[in-house]
């Protein structure tokens, strides 16, 4: 049993972590062979590994992606101008990273129909001469909100006021209580809310609190 532990944490070591260090450690030998040295090798193994890492930012750019995972690549790469190129294909060429993309597009293929909700006003919205199509097909193509018309949203200046109005929009629930936030503490707004949660779940009402957990920095 133990065996079998350590060959599964050693081929994970070897499929990713070490790969990345040895990359890192590259890097930094790299730099100062080139600074100490300057020759023809260097120069052309140097120019080599910046084209590489210059296509792999033009080609991060252009996919289809959300903006905050190509900027944290791009920033990456351009940090390490040599290896960074290298790094990203070592990444998401591993066997793992392969199989996690292909599980997490399964899923949203599923759910992407239930974003669809009834009244979605998507192709009303996104017209030609409208400032916001592109701020609108993000939200509802990567981020999974669309939009609705004929909604309403009400404006609270301060969390007091916030909190009081909450507490009366929970005593109302008659199905369900969906809160999501990312820092829960202690204290009397809070206990106020838990207090109503733990009578709305006593009437059958279904309650979830979804928040920050340990290890989350």
């Amino acid at each position: 049993m133990h065996s079998k532990v350590f060959r599964r944490w050693f081929r994970k070591l070897f499929r990713s972590r070490f790969y990345v260090a040895i990359l890192l450690v590259l890097q930094i030998i790299f730099l100062v062979r080139l600074v100490l040295n300057g020759s023809r090798l260097s120069l052309g193994a140097n120019l080599l590994l910046t084209l590489a890492s210059t296509a792999a930012v033009i080609y991060i750019v252009s996919k289809r992606d959300k903006g905050a995972n190509k900027t944290i690549w791009v920033i990456l790469i351009l940090s390490l101008p040599l290896f960074g190129g290298l790094l990203y294909l070592l990444f998401n060429f591993q066997s793992s990273t392969q199989k996690f993309q292909r599980q997490a597009d399964k899923t949203h293929r599923k759910a992407a129909p239930l974003y669809a909700l009834p009244g979605n006003a998507i192709h009303t919205l996104c017209t030609p001469s409208s400032p916001h199509t592109a701020q609108i097909r993000y939200l509802a193509e990567y981020a999974g909100y669309p939009v609705y018309q004929n909604s309403h949203a009400a404006y609270y200046p301060s969390g007091e006021t916030l909190w009081k109005a909450m507490l009366q929009r929970l005593e109302t629930a008659e199905h369900y209580i969906f809160l999501e936030y990312f820092i829960i503490e202690e204290g009397r707004m809070w206990g106020d809310i838990l207090e109503v949660l733990k009578h709305k779940a006593r009437q059958g009402v279904k309650v979830r609190v979804l928040y920050d957990g340990w290890a989350a920095f």
